[in-house]
């Protein structure tokens, strides 16, 4: 059994960034990695602009009265400058006008009689002018390439004008179950099967990582065959997850198929709970996972191992989720020896909890979870109030 530290390095020194690349427009980018830097084409903002709807003015005439001479609105270009004594009703994200220095929020002004404008009080305030070029010169760079688009990053690219986007191309992950106990989830199950639902979460776990799932379907617990279609697999697909026999059973097979001419296993038990079955090999160029039969294992399994394979592969940045919270009511443990992946969820004071867990096979205690409290090797308690490290999903 090795660390997942050494896990994640095994992996990391075997992963190769992917040198293919396409252009695709704005909106079929998400969920992508850019393939090149990307830089902005203008300052942003491109102009001084109110940060509220007030009045544009002088700050030296704030202890009088003020003539408004015209009102502008978010897209118009203001038609004069502001002189002594003088404002300009401005509304938010609109142009300031030469000669303001400050916008006066309209809550901190009142009209007198005669229509002229008054600030309530004479204390310095804030400018409240977004200033050209503050949050991006033209030039500059906005992303880096490697970058992951998010909703966040699609924005970005839609600010500077990048229609067109350069990404990694999408890799297939091939995906095979064995089992002879499973059914596709559209059959019912004998009383010793059961439904398959390890190849809907990790075909959704796969396309949340930007890449393409190619299910292979499901096949027994049969040396030859698995072995048979690992080998057809690895001749089309640049990594193969194959879920279940990974562990010491009389049926679990991926151990010995994987001893056979061309394959170097890297690691055959990790350090983690659950999840400590998990074979990791390589064979030239393909990668190759034995993820655990149970799902909850198989989901943090992929969440650790898999997705930052993924990620490398697309030369993407480090892929490191985790934070910091509190935990809300204490955790304690016999064993000792692994990593524990606590499944939690978030109370009303914004502090993690433990949800009903009942073991690796325990699908359910998935559906609500903000993610694992990740409880250390040689840690048998944590006091409520001490704050953990926590990967959300």
């Amino acid at each position: 059994m090795i660390s997942l530290e050494s896990a994640e390095e095994l992996i990391s020194r075997n992963a190769r960034a992917l040198n293919e690349t396409e252009w695709v427009d704005l909106g079929s980018s998400l969920g992508r990695v850019l393939a090149e830097d990307v830089f902005s084409d203008t300052d942003m903002p491109p102009f001084d602009k109110s940060a509220m709807d007030g009045y544009a003015c002088r700050r030296e005439d704030l202890t009088q009265t003020m003539v408004t001479v015209e009102t502008i609105a978010a897209g118009t270009e203001p038609s004069r400058a502001i002189g002594k004594g003088h404002c300009a009703k401005i509304m938010t994200g609109a142009k300031v006008p030469e000669g303001a220095d400050c916008v006066i929020m309209i809550e901190n002004t009142v009209l007198t009689d005669d229509g002229r404008v008054m600030v309530n009080d004479n204390i310095i305030q804030d400018d409240n002018i977004c200033r050209r070029g503050e949050d991006t010169r033209k030039g500059s760079l906005v992303l880096r390439k490697g970058s992951f688009i998010n909703p966040q990053t699609l924005a970005l690219l839609a600010s500077v004008g990048k229609t067109n986007v350069q990404v990694t191309r999408k890799l297939q992950v091939g995906l095979l179950c064995t089992g002879s106990e499973l059914v596709e989830p559209g059959e019912i199950p004998s009383g010793v099967q059961i439904r398959n639902s390890n190849a809907a979460q990790i075909t959704a776990q796969i396309e949340a990582a930007g890449a393409i799932p190619v299910y292979c379907g499901i096949i027994s617990d049969n040396h030859d065959q698995i072995a048979g279609k690992l080998n057809e697999m690895l001749g089309k697909y640049p990594v193969v997850l194959i879920t279940g026999g990974a562990s010491v059973g009389d049926f679990d097979f991926m151990p010995e198929i994987l001893q056979q001419p061309g394959f170097i296993v890297h690691f055959k038990k990790v350090g983690i709970q659950p999840g400590k079955p998990v074979v990791y090999a390589t064979c030239n160029d393909r990668h190759i996972f034995g993820l655990s039969g149970n799902p909850v294992s198989s989901f943090l399994q992929f969440e650790l191992l898999v997705k930052p394979l993924l990620f490398k592969m697309y030369g993407s940045a480090t892929y490191s989720p985790n934070i910091q919270m509190i935990l809300g009511e204490p955790v304690k443990r016999k064993q000792t020896e692994r990593r524990l992946f606590l499944p939690v969820v978030v109370n009303s004071d914004g502090q993690i909890i433990n949800t009903e867990f009942h073991g690796s096979a325990h699908i359910a205690a998935l559906k609500n979870i903000f993610g694992f409290a990740i409880i250390p090797e040689g840690i048998a308690e944590i006091k409520k109030g001490e704050i953990v490290n926590v990967r959300p999903i």
